[in-house]
Order: C-alpha cells, then sequence, then structure tokens
C-alpha cells in the first residue's frame, strides 16, 4: 500500500482525488486508494461498517471479556478493532471491503487451538491426524499431511479467489477442505483464520495480531490472508505456533 507526502487532514479516512486516482487519509498517511471498485475478494461490505470496543454488541456478537464470536461469515466495508478486544472466527471466514484497523494488543483469531467446523474446517480434534493440511504435526503418531498435487498441492491456498473458499475443487471432484494443525493428546489442533481485507492498519502503539496457535502437543494452525499491500504493517503480528509450526499465507491482490 504506497504511502505519499501530503499536507496532515483533519478529516480522518476522508477521500480525495489527486490527478488520475483517489488518497484516503488514515490517521497519519495518505493511501492509494483504487478509482476503480474494490475487487470482489474483499467481499461486498454488506454488513456495514462496525467498531468492537469489547462492550458493544455488534452483528448480534454480545461479547464477553472483550471477546466477540462469529457465527457466521462476515462481510464488513471498514473494522475497528478496539484495545485489547479479540475477534473469534469460530470456523469463519472474514471479509473487509475497505479498512480493517487493529487496536494496541487487539487479536483476530484464536488463541489456543480450534477443532469445530463453520463455512470451513478448522484443526484436527484431540488425538486426531488430518489430510489436505497446511497445518502443523502434532506428535509422531499424529500428523498433517499437506494437500496432495491432484488437489492442486500447497501452493493452491496461494492463489487469492482459492485461499478464501477454503477448500479445493478439481477435476476429481470436491470440495476437499483444507485443515489445520493435528490434534495432540488433549489438545485440538490449530485453527484456520481466513481474512480479506483491502487495507489493513497497524495500531498507533504496540502491535495488532492474527493468531491459528496449538497448545503443544497440537500442531499449529493456519493463517491465510488477502490484502492490496505488499506485505502486513509492521505492527501486525502472526502465530501459527505449536508442537510444531502451521502456516501462515499472506496473499497481495490489488
Amino acid at each position: 500500500m504506497p504511502a505519499i507526502t501530503f499536507p496532515a487532514s483533519p478529516y480522518q479516512y476522508q477521500i480525495f482525488t489527486v490527478g488520475p486516482k483517489s488518497w484516503q487519509w488514515d490517521g497519519s498517511v495518505w493511501l492509494d486508494y483504487y478509482n476503480q471498485g474494490a475487487d470482489t475478494v474483499y467481499g461486498t461490505g454488506a454488513d456495514g461498517d462496525a467498531t468492537l470496543d469489547g462492550t458493544t454488541t455488534v452483528l448480534s456478537m454480545v461479547p464477553s471479556s472483550s471477546v466477540y464470536s462469529m457465527t457466521t461469515d462476515l462481510y464488513f466495508n471498514d473494522l475497528t478493532l478496539g484495545n485489547s478486544v479479540r475477534l473469534s472466527p469460530n470456523g469463519y471466514r472474514i471479509f473487509v471491503k475497505g479498512t480493517l484497523r487493529f487496536g494496541t494488543s487487539s487479536i483476530v483469531g484464536y488463541t489456543t487451538g480450534y477443532a469445530t467446523a463453520g463455512s470451513i474446517y478448522q484443526g484436527g480434534a484431540a488425538t486426531t491426524s488430518v489430510t489436505h493440511s497446511l497445518g502443523g504435526n502434532a506428535t509422531a503418531t499424529y500428523t498433517a499431511t499437506a494437500p496432495t498435487a491432484a488437489l492442486g498441492g500447497a501452493n493452491y491456498f496461494k492463489q487469492p479467489l482459492q485461499a478464501i473458499t477454503g477448500y479445493s475443487i478439481t477435476a476429481s471432484g470436491g470440495p476437499t477442505w483444507l485443515r489445520g494443525g493435528a490434534g495432540g493428546t488433549g489438545q485440538p489442533g490449530g485453527g484456520i483464520v481466513i481474512l480479506a481485507a483491502r487495507y489493513i492498519s497497524g495500531p498507533s502503539s504496540g502491535t495488532g495480531y492474527i493468531q491459528a496457535p496449538a497448545t503443544a502437543p497440537a500442531g499449529g494452525g493456519v493463517i491465510l490472508v488477502v490484502s492490496s499491500a505488499s506485505a502486513l504493517p509492521a505492527t501486525v503480528s502472526t502465530d501459527v505456533t505449536g508442537a510444531n509450526a502451521g502456516t501462515v499465507n499472506y496473499i497481495q491482490q490489488v
């Protein structure tokens, strides 16, 4: 996401046209705001703008200890996470047509393994091996087997339109669901976070997080992020740790 030097604007997030392009002030820098409509990979924005402050109910999500738990795929226009707020996907996907703004110590994802399926599958239940997985192995007994070449291989989920589906469809049929980490003794494998946000803004201080870890001996999970910048902001960190680490795919789609 390129930044240019303009005078500071008092109008947070206002869009101005300069030459053939438009630019949006994000509180500290002007961001390239493409004149064409947002790529459909980022969703429709049908759920509107949302601010998760840790206390206010948003889209029927009643926060508990500053955690918002999803029960369906969500299609935000803009999404702002308050400080120390967590948005738990619970097996569902997150789309942001505009900008996802992290607060200090805010989290998208999980704090431990997650095995319950929603619109996409997750890690393995305790003491369970998984196939078609980008997650980590739990132990020598409970393993995470990578996608086969016949199902597109591991690189299948480096393509944005395929990454956001959470499954493979090939000539031999489908879908074949992507899986997270293998389950270990007493612990589920790391889950899967699928996040497509056109712009991602880190916190003004501290760090924001995208997480799909597991507690050893389970294997770490999977994070698939699609966004328009060449990389995540330096103040946004990812975590797929476990007995063995899972996979983070960051995919640029302008």
